[in-house]
């Protein structure tokens, strides 16, 4: 993520889409049909404007309705965007200040990003090495 607002303008202002992964902060009513979304990630934030009902509801769902196993619940985002005005605001976090560089852009796309838990890293490696192996000594193994 950019350090200074400089770097943020030189990244963002390009008029190019740009994309974003960071955690939603908020959603709000836009405009018939449309919210307004709030993406972050750490002391950077971006802004969404006109975010299309029906797929953002797919994305809260989908991050509400996420079950322990092989995804952990998460509320990680990839985000497309092309970004309007990039600005910097002070907020206080246990009695310092920080900065806060905050993007402001249009829509592009959004997709929730999966996160695999520990116990299924493990099973897939314990699978990997496994397979491995079998093959190298020649012996044959049963998928499943």
């Amino acid at each position: 993520m950019p350090s200074y607002t400089i770097d943020a303008e030189r990244l963002w202002l390009s008029g190019r889409p740009i994309v974003f992964v960071g955690k939603i902060k908020d959603i709000a009513s836009s405009s018939d049909g449309y919210y307004q979304c709030q993406i972050g990630d750490g002391d950077t934030r971006l802004t969404l404007l006109d975010c299309p009902n029906p797929s953002t509801d797919k994305i809260v769902e989908e991050i509400r309705g996420r079950k322990r196993g092989l995804l952990l619940k998460t509320d990680t985002v990839a985000v497309v965007a092309t970004v309007e005005d990039v600005s910097v605001t002070y907020e206080t976090v246990d009695g310092h200040e920080e900065s806060v560089i905050r993007g402001r852009g249009r829509y592009r796309d959004m997709i929730c990003l999966p996160v695999l838990s520990f116990e299924a890293v493990t099973e897939m490696g314990r699978q990997s090495f496994t397979n491995s192996w079998s093959k190298a000594m020649g012996i044959e193994t049963e998928t499943r």
